[in-house]
């Protein structure tokens, strides 16, 4: 019937409530996971920013009379990158005559640079410059 704060209700200052407890436990799981892959988070930000080069492999094989052509096979593996990287080198054709290769690229991506410079060297400031005239007409 009288206004006012009840002795005893809500929270006591300098409390949290157990949701705001478990957010800020999650919160701080998530910052120590980023954390830990920290390097290998940055190198593929990086990798996205320069640009990315990726070697496919495509198969041939014989069944019978029919030649059968594999779909194209993303190569993983370094020795065979690396195979690949000193045949070229040396002027050879890489594989054999029933392996194919070919490399594709994809382009660098400019708000990933974007993002990684403004991580580094902070945000740069940013200036708006409005221009225009007004027109007042008043009643008389």
């Amino acid at each position: 019937m009288k206004g006012g704060k009840r002795p005893g209700a809500g929270r006591k200052p300098g409390k949290k409530e157990p949701q705001t407890l478990e957010k800020e436990r999650v919160l701080a799981a998530l910052r120590n996971r980023i954390m830990q892959n920290a390097d290998s988070l940055f190198n593929a930000a990086k990798s996205t920013a320069v640009g990315n080069s990726f070697l496919y492999r495509i198969d041939t094989t014989t069944e019978g009379k029919k030649t059968v052509r594999s779909k194209p096979i993303l190569v993983t593996d370094p020795d065979e990158i690396s195979d690949y990287i000193d045949a070229m080198a040396h002027g050879q054709e890489p594989g054999d005559d029933d392996t194919y290769y070919f490399v594709t690229t994809k382009e660098p991506n400019v708000p990933a640079i974007k993002d990684l410079m403004d991580r580094a060297f902070g945000k740069p400031s940013e200036s708006l410059e409005l221009s225009g005239s007004v027109n007042l007409k008043l009643d008389e």
